[in-house]
């Protein structure tokens, strides 16, 4: 029975790496305009998809982590806040598309959405990138909106699309009464005020172009 079960892990798990190989490959064989366009990559996983994608999410309830990615020098690079600290003791990272995917084992799904502006628009998206990746961002653990050196993943993406001068995206933050007794112990408040995992969802601008799940 215990070899049957290892073997099934194995199976699962190379099942997944090879579904994150033909994401990566269909998205690399699409014709984009890398001088106009950026990217939101997003992924779901089981571990956080009860809590996070059910409870907080308004559309994609299979969503549990989101990043902007951009084309620099050829080279795709997704920005992302992270709860976990990099090997450089900071909690923005920047990784491609595969190592974004294969991150957590127990990642079942992973989309991509596009947004394609002008070239004057993607130099001021990869301008802020590049400057709030150099700060001392702290992971926002408790939601705290108000301060922008603690950011959560969703956060930072909307910190990132709201700053722009050249465009007003304009995204406001979704407000939740706390009913579950646990969560409203973990934020020690009523009231959430918060951007979800999927708050540029209805946003026209930005059209979803791959969609899987594991």
């Amino acid at each position: 029975m215990g070899k049957i079960f290892l073997l099934l892990c194995f199976f699962s798990i190379e099942i997944t790496y090879a579904q994150v190989e033909n994401i990566c490959n269909t998205f690399f064989k699409i014709n984009f305009n890398k001088e106009n366009t950026f990217f939101i990559v997003g992924r779901g996983t089981k571990s956080k998809s009860t809590i996070i994608a059910n409870k907080f999410n308004v559309i994609n309830k299979n969503l549990t982590h989101i990043g902007i990615g951009v084309f620099v020098k050829d080279s795709f690079l997704i920005y992302n806040v992270s709860d976990t600290k990099n090997e450089r003791n900071c909690f923005i990272r920047k990784e491609n598309l595969k190592s974004f995917l294969e991150v957590q084992r127990d990642t079942y799904y992973a989309a991509i959405w596009k947004c394609t502006l002008s070239s004057k628009i993607l130099g001021e998206v990869i301008y802020l990138l590049d400057s709030v990746s150099k700060r001392n961002i702290v992971f926002d653990s408790r939601f705290n909106i108000k301060n922008d050196d603690t950011l959560y993943c969703s956060e930072f993406c909307a910190y990132i699309l709201n700053n722009l001068i050249s465009y007003k995206f304009n995204f406001h933050p979704t407000t939740m009464q706390l009913k579950d007794g646990l969560i409203k112990s973990y934020f020690q408040k009523e009231e959430l005020i918060y951007f979800p995992v999927d708050f540029f969802a209805q946003s026209k601008k930005i059209k979803k172009i791959i969609e899987a799940n594991f």
